[in-house]
């Protein structure tokens, strides 16, 4: 959208509100990333502004695994005056697995389906989702970030966060850090346990990835299944060696 303007210091004007974008059919990213804004113009005095809807009624996938990723901006949320625009996703994202998926700004963001990325963060209002995942063979997790915007809502993920360690070729590997910072929490299960050591690696086992759920003094936090973060196991085969166990 564009920006509205007063030299007088005493008008009160909208900003031009940001452009829907729809993509009806299966969507392959072909960059990295493939950035989509449709944020609003400023405004001015008392005047409000809205970022545009951006809505994916079908799949996203990379080119190739883990190369190309998206970047989604839709207008801050919560600041005054100013309306982010939603972001929801009906197909998988990442059957072909994306680079890093982030959400810069946003009102309500919809997964409706499962999300595999490599790395995750995302600020919005609100944040729904079935599940995520960055773990991938012999690669170590991806974090997960999904905090609040200006104005804080709920975040609901209804099945698993895996950021473990991959399966290791040699030594073990670490988890991802999953972050979530929000009003109010609930999930259903996370894991960044770190992977154990190959048998033919001789070395330490990768250590797990922290989790850590913040809200504020009148949020809550809903746990409907496990908190998981165990180290892998170290290896050796020679009987002598002396490796750590990761880090649980």
């Amino acid at each position: 959208g564009g920006n509205a303007v007063t030299t007088l210091g005493t008008g009160n004007f909208n900003g031009g509100t940001g452009g829907a974008v729809t993509f009806n059919d299966p969507v392959v990213l072909n960059a990295t990333p493939v950035t989509i804004t449709t944020t609003p113009g400023a405004r001015t005095g008392t005047g409000t502004s809205a970022g545009g809807n951006i809505t994916f009624l079908s799949t996203i996938d990379a080119t190739a695994a883990g190369v190309q990723g998206l970047t989604l901006v839709a207008g801050d949320t919560g600041a005054a005056g100013v309306t982010g625009g939603a972001i929801a996703v009906t197909g998988i994202v990442g059957a072909t697995r994306l680079d890093a998926l982030t959400i810069t700004s946003a009102d309500d963001v919809t997964f409706s389906a499962a999300v595999s990325a490599d790395s995750l963060t995302s600020t919005s209002k609100s944040f729904t989702a079935t599940s995520i995942t960055t773990s991938v063979a012999n690669t170590a997790g991806g974090a997960v970030d999904i905090n609040n915007a200006t104005t804080a809502g709920a975040v609901s993920i209804t099945g698993l966060i895996n950021t473990a360690g991959g399966v290791a070729t040699a030594a073990g590997l670490t988890g991802g850090a999953v972050t979530i910072d929000w009003l109010t929490i609930a999930v259903a299960g996370i894991t960044t346990s770190g992977s154990a050591t190959n048998a033919a690696g001789e070395a330490a086992g990768g250590s797990a990835g922290l989790i850590t759920l913040n809200t504020t003094a009148s949020g809550t936090i809903t746990l409907a299944g496990a908190l998981t973060a165990t180290g892998g196991n170290a290896v050796t085969t020679l009987g002598t060696g002396n490796f750590n166990g990761g880090t649980g």
